[in-house]
């Protein structure tokens, strides 16, 4: 990458942390498409459900807080009209319409319950399972936006830093 373009993504991450550009048309930012949008509180989105471009689709974590998963690990992330869900390598999450509910809008806006359904097995092997699992459940309920760009899902937090990207599930 150029050092004039890096600059340029210096400053457009600027713009993406300050989340006034939601509609900026600035052609000097290599990453205006389909920026995130910052949901001004957890309970400020209205709108129950979900887009259609979220709904039927299911998703395969491949970045976890910028990580790849453990080896001969998976998480899932699927979605319904009205709720979500999943799997881990040990563990379920999300349920019916009252522990998996969730609303997104098309802006990108993404709320989840902060009382998600986790089933609770335990499993030692391959080591380090169960934190990762805990790790991506905390890293799930702390999503305020989404995009689907480049065919990924990407999920971040509410400083607007990616902490989850998904590919399709095959």
């Amino acid at each position: 990458m150029s050092g004039a373009q890096n600059g340029r993504r210096t400053a457009c991450k600027e713009k993406e942390n300050d989340k006034t550009r939601a509609n900026d048309t600035d052609s000097e930012c290599p990453c205006n498409d389909e920026p995130y949008q910052r949901v001004p509180e957890r309970q400020g989105v209205e709108e129950a459900g979900a887009p259609a471009k979220l709904v039927g689709t299911e998703w395969t974590v491949t970045s976890l807080r910028g990580s790849s998963l453990i080896e001969e690990t998976e998480i899932t992330l699927y979605f319904e009209e009205t709720y979500l869900g999943g799997r881990m390598t040990c563990n379920q999450y999300g349920g019916g319409p009252d522990s998996g509910r969730y609303t997104a809008t098309e802006g990108g806006a993404l709320t989840l319950p902060g009382g998600l359904a986790v089933t609770v097995q335990l499993c030692s092997e391959p080591e380090g399972i169960m934190e990762q699992e805990a790790t991506y459940i905390e890293t799930l309920r702390d999503a305020a936006a989404y995009r689907i760009f480049d065919g990924r899902l990407e999920i971040a937090d509410a400083r607007g830093e990616t902490v989850l990207v998904f590919e399709p599930k095959e």
